[in-house]
């Protein structure tokens, strides 16, 4: 699969991200999204890609602000899953703690603390261009006591975390977790095929399939993919 997906770098990458590290029938797809959470060959996904294009953002306008969901045990993903699977953090895992009405079972209350910041956060942003609000010193006693969530240009980015746990982390240490010193000194070509195809037997891709790009469209769900945390860039124009 690896070999498939990366071509050249292949043993590079499995040097990096040991196939054994995961037990059980679903070490595959762990140790394979382990790997795409760092970086994808899907078109702008996995971490370092997000990375990159926070900082671009942010040459450009600096109300750029840059997240990490972090939650290891989120609310499941629709839809059924295998016996034992464990989705982590699926792309647009975030979401329900958004709008907890589209969760499938209702929040902890570690989460449900974590939704609410949340909402402030996006409800600010939406605003004022700011996840503090425009003056985070007049801002209620609610919002005064969360973690500040500085601008990607002081090089940090908020952990969003349940609990009242979020804070932030270096750009040097988000990039250490996704070994973005490596992925991004490397190249090679975007799948041509969908997620979908991946799981077909290898026998299948004798067969003649028309190339196709992928793109994720925006809050959809991939609970098959296992991702340790999913990454996103909010960014505003200036008024």
């Amino acid at each position: 699969m690896i070999r498939r997906q990366f071509g050249p770098p292949d043993d590079a990458v499995l040097a990096r991200y040991s196939y054994g590290v995961h037990d059980g029938p679903y070490g595959a797809g762990y140790a394979l999204g382990t790997v795409w959470t760092g970086r994808s060959v899907f078109q702008g996904m996995g971490g370092c890609q997000y990375q990159r294009l926070a900082g671009q953002f942010t040459s450009r306008q600096p109300r750029t602000f840059f997240y990490e969901f972090g939650d290891r045990g989120p609310p499941p993903p629709p839809g059924p899953a295998p016996p034992g699977f464990a989705a982590g953090v699926t792309h647009a895992a975030e979401l329900p703690c958004l709008w907890p009405g589209t969760a499938r079972k209702p929040l902890t209350p570690q989460r449900r603390r974590l939704s609410l910041e949340m909402v402030r956060y996006w409800g600010a942003f939406t605003k004022d261009a700011h996840p503090a609000g425009a003056h985070p010193k007049d801002a209620d006693p609610a919002t005064r006591e969360q973690a500040a969530w500085p601008p990607y240009r002081s090089g940090k980015l908020m952990s969003l975390l349940p609990g009242g746990h979020s804070g932030t982390v270096t750009s040097e240490v988000y990039a250490a977790r996704h070994q973005c010193s490596y992925w991004n000194r490397i190249s090679y070509d975007w799948l041509t095929t969908e997620p979908a195809d991946l799981a077909r037997s290898p026998r299948d891709y004798s067969a003649p399939t028309a190339a196709r790009s992928f793109a994720v469209p925006s809050g959809a769900s991939t609970g098959k993919w296992w991702l340790p945390r999913s990454t996103s860039t909010m960014s505003k124009r200036s008024p």
